[in-house]
């Protein structure tokens, strides 16, 4: 059985936020959430778009899982619904960077399509790059 960690990730990501949505439906803040949307949104483009932005982001995920590994920011309160906003606002952000960076974003994509084995997928998105060399 091939296991397609790429297809897992985005699946864990979406199920864990609709459970959130629903578990703090009570609470709900437009303000946060839309916050954390928007602040989501351009995080795709800026990691493809800059190798310093996309150290910086590697960098930060790491330091927020060590942060959370020894327990060292467990006095501070968590916003759950911003962190639930910028989660899909970062899935959200793959459609503005794909229109923005057409070529860059379809390598990827394709490459990851192929390599989860999503042949026909991989094909449209390679097919893209080829297209877009034409122009």
């Amino acid at each position: 059985m091939h296991i397609k960690p790429i297809t897992l990730t985005i699946s864990f990501v979406l199920v864990a936020c609709m459970y959130n949505i629903y578990d703090l439906w009570g609470n709900w803040s437009n303000s946060s959430f839309l916050t954390g949307y928007i602040c989501g949104l351009p995080l795709i483009t800026c990691y493809f778009a800059n190798n310093k932005i996309r150290i910086l982001l590697f960098s930060l995920g790491i330091l927020s899982l060590l942060l959370m590994m020894f327990d060292l920011a467990s006095h501070y309160e968590r916003d759950r619904l911003f962190f639930v906003g910028l989660s899909l606002g970062a899935i959200s952000g793959w459609f503005p960077a794909y229109w923005l960076m057409r070529e860059r974003i379809s390598a990827f994509l394709s490459e990851a399509a192929y390599s989860e084995g999503y042949e026909k997928l991989g094909a449209y998105f390679k097919a893209n790059i080829n297209k877009n060399e034409q122009l």
